[in-house]
């Protein structure tokens, strides 16, 4: 056979939210958003600052958290104390460099 490299990404299970969880036109509001940042090239955003780019007129604190969460187990995105950003590198760049194989 041919020689194949592979990726293993762990993906956490989800975490049981209490209340309500976003819907997922929600959490792809959210992608968008952190997209179009990256994109733009701005540094993290806040959990408010998400939420005020949103185009529903008030999303919960905690809605935009869960959604963040979502997105960050599978490794979406990155949150840290200076905010969110997107990290999924989707230029055809960076998918064509050789890879390291597995051991």
């Amino acid at each position: 056979m041919g020689d194949h490299n592979y990726v293993a990404v762990l993906v956490a299970p989800p975490r049981v939210l209490k209340g309500p969880s976003p819907t997922l036109a929600t959490v792809h509001r959210i992608e968008r958003v952190l997209r179009r940042a990256a994109a733009k090239g701005d540094g993290p955003l806040s959990f408010a600052e998400i939420g005020r780019r949103l185009p529903a007129k008030k999303v919960r604190r905690e809605t935009v958290k869960a959604a963040v969460e979502e997105l960050q187990r599978f490794h979406l995105v990155a949150h840290g104390s200076r905010g969110v950003m997107w990290v999924l590198a989707t230029d055809d760049d960076v998918w064509q460099k050789p890879r390291e194989p597995l051991a």
